[in-house]
């Protein structure tokens, strides 16, 4: 599985992988919204696992090391919205559904542990075979290590938000599968503790990362967005590119986009780009997506 180093078309995929001199790896989590089972296990899982052999050439030596790979793991589950919790289950790893009277789980959060190192994964595309593959999705990766320069709480928030969604989901949390998430988060908070880096920001140099996550007892994510941006900057942002294939109907009243224009600069230009999605009538079964744009100006 040869990596491409090209950054602007880099793979979803490649990021399972671990990075080079890597020791093994100690497990891992992952929460969306439409999952495919054997696409996690044979494309994701294999990655991240390392995996020597090949499924189509190998044969048994393949299903040999899978399986004393995936045995070794501390935790390998995955968090579903319980709408779609649905395919194959393995005695390897774990399939949780979420299930909560306050909304379905939209998230799609990946992290990954290997001995001394933690990757986080968070982006719009599901796991399945469209997410990784066909769609048009964006996604960001931040790697955590000893030397690492990446800001130490975002991954405590991470952590954090992945153990409030077990505890908000009506699942069995009696579970022995739900232990083995519960105790995978603590060890990852446990070893990765030493790694926290007191780095003073520099607003000239720098670009700050937040992870901003939304349940039932946050503020909304726009109000979120608002309190993180003046811990930056003391004006507010003159633009703002939006990139979405759903919106409110067009006779509701769009409360997202009204709040994106309060938070916008109000003395001058500001500027709101939307990228949206548009069907083709003329397109078979209308299948073919094209990708739209359009800029509004506020002027004062």
């Amino acid at each position: 599985m040869a990596k491409n180093n090209n950054q602007g078309i880099q793979k979803l995929l490649d990021y399972w992988e671990p990075p080079d001199n890597i020791k093994e790896p100690i497990g891992c989590i992952a929460t969306t919204f439409t999952f495919d089972s054997s696409f996690f296990e044979e494309q994701c899982l294999t990655r991240f696992v390392k995996m020597e052999s090949d499924a189509f050439s190998d044969g048994p030596a393949y299903l040999i090391e899978r399986e004393e790979k995936f045995s070794a793991l501390k935790c390998a589950s995955v968090l579903v919205d319980a709408n779609h919790c649905r395919g194959k289950r393995s005695l390897r790893w774990d399939l949780l559904p979420f299930k909560s009277n306050h909304g379905v789980l939209h998230a799609k959060i990946s992290l990954l542990y290997w001995v001394n190192y933690v990757r986080i994964i968070i982006g719009s595309a599901n796991l399945t075979e469209d997410g990784y593959r066909k769609n048009q999705e964006v996604f960001g990766v931040v790697d955590f290590y000893q030397d690492s320069e990446a800001p130490y709480d975002f991954l405590t928030q991470t952590l954090e938000y992945l153990s409030l969604l077990i505890e908000q989901s009506q699942y069995d949390i009696q579970s022995t599968a739900v232990d083995r998430y519960r105790e995978f988060i603590t060890l990852v908070t446990k070893n990765s503790r030493s790694w926290n880096k007191e780095k003073k920001f520099n607003k000239k140099k720098d670009v700050a990362i937040h992870p901003i996550f939304t349940h039932q007892n946050s503020n909304d994510l726009l109000n979120q967005v608002k309190k993180v941006w003046y811990e930056y900057a003391t004006r507010p942002p003159k633009w703002a590119y939006i990139n979405s294939p759903f919106f409110d109907p067009p006779n509701a009243e769009n409360k997202p986009a009204k709040k994106i224009w309060e938070i916008l600069n109000q003395r001058g230009n500001a500027e709101v780009q939307y990228n949206i999605i548009a069907e083709d009538d003329k397109a078979v079964e209308n299948k073919l997506v094209l990708l739209c744009s359009r800029k509004f100006r506020l002027r004062t």
